[in-house]
């Protein structure tokens, strides 16, 4: 239900929250040609490490919002500010492959407990509203085109990559008195045993849903994770050129959430996520496929667009279902994180055998099962609605 206004502490809170979360989720893949260059971890290794990090993005989206009934929101929050300053201050001290692994694990939990408390915050101060939860990731996309766009300007400075991980882990701690002003609720449920109910899981569309969420993140992480590397090690740009592609596909990602905000109001989320979809599969294909590299950056703005609203606005489509259980909505993001782990584990793994570039291709098969997977909700809609 909407409840009015909403209070302009939890959205200034929300948006500071979701800028730091999206320079964190870019931040690992666009440091990843250093750490294999500086620290000599190979790509098998270097996988691994992406999806660890969306390990714990699942870990502590699945139990963070029934860890929120027992100490609060707040509280929450703020454990997942400490896990952002731990994990990232943490690698600049700790270069062992386990240690770096363990560190990107714990970060990954500070960006689930982000995703799902926030997620969760907007869509019940804003009745669900498409435009206002693509708003706040309208945030997320200008943090995470930060995350690149700073460590190009501290290669022109010829600085360390270093510095950019320091300013991430300022901006962690930075967001502790933000979350202690915001006025929230314990839990937007009264009673504990509907906030831990699993009756979602037997609603066919609920797992539809969970489908959609985890090949989209599964293509997008994998152009997060990977996508500086592909450019840098086969061979198409130089290393401020690469992190300049991701800067232009997180911008353009801006950009097309703020136009999936307009278009939610005057056309029904499922729509949007298949014209989005689509044209994502046919942009992906052209990326990977044309070594152009002035074509590449127009290719990226376009495809960041196409891919920007999909997560939001299937947040929005779901809304409807996620709002009966606490765990829903866990779950639900939860997929997402299971989809980066995959994506970013599996072309890591054939990128030690046949190459970075030939390992990229694996997007579209994901990205090919998204929109399958898109039409057949939009299919369902129809059916319901006669």
């Amino acid at each position: 239900m909407m409840k009015g206004a909403i209070s302009k502490k939890i959205l200034v809170g929300s948006f500071f929250a979701f800028f730091v979360n999206g320079i964190a989720a870019l931040m690992t893949g666009a440091v990843l040609p250093y750490l294999i260059e500086e620290y000599h971890f190979s790509y098998s290794l270097s996988g691994t490490i992406l999806a660890l990090q969306a390990v714990g993005f699942i870990v502590s989206g699945i139990v963070c919002d029934v860890i929120s009934l027992r100490i609060g929101r707040k509280l929450t929050l703020i454990l997942g500010a400490l896990c952002f300053f731990a994990g990232y201050a943490g690698i600049l001290l700790i270069t062992s492959p386990v240690g770096v692994t363990t560190l990107i694990f714990i970060t990954g939990i500070g960006w689930g407990i982000f995703n799902t408390i926030l997620n969760a915050v907007i869509s019940e101060e804003s009745g669900g509203k498409a435009s206002v939860i693509n708003i706040l990731h309208m945030f997320f996309a200008a943090g995470a085109f930060s995350a690149p766009f700073m460590i190009s300007i501290l290669l022109q400075f010829q600085l360390s990559w270093k510095i950019s991980v320091v300013i991430l882990s300022v901006l962690s701690l930075a967001l502790i008195p933000f979350f202690g002003a915001m006025p929230l609720q314990r839990t937007a449920f009264s009673k504990p045993q509907a906030a831990v109910s699993f009756s979602f899981l037997r609603n066919g569309h609920y797992l539809l849903f969970m489908g959609i969420i985890f090949f989209y993140a599964a293509t997008e992480n994998g152009i997060n994770g990977w996508l500086v590397t592909f450019l840098l090690n086969g061979g198409r740009m130089d290393d401020i050129g690469a992190h300049n592609v991701l800067t232009v596909f997180w911008v353009s990602i801006i950009f097309g959430r703020l136009m999936c905000s307009y278009l939610s109001r005057v056309l029904p989320p499922q729509t949007i996520v298949l014209l989005l979809s689509s044209t994502g599969l046919v942009l992906i294909t052209l990326f990977l496929l044309i070594p152009i590299p002035w074509l590449s950056y127009l290719l990226a703005f376009l495809l960041g667009a196409s891919l920007s609203g999909i997560l939001p606005t299937t947040i929005a489509n779901a809304s409807f279902l996620v709002q009966e259980s606490a765990l829903a909505g866990g779950v639900l993001l939860s997929c997402a994180g299971l989809g980066g782990a995959s994506a970013n584990y599996i072309i890591g793994l054939f990128a030690q055998g046949v190459g970075i570039s030939s390992s990229m291709l694996c997007l579209l098969v994901s990205a090919a099962i998204l929109v399958l997977l898109v039409i057949m909700n939009v299919t369902r809609f129809r059916k319901r609605s006669q």
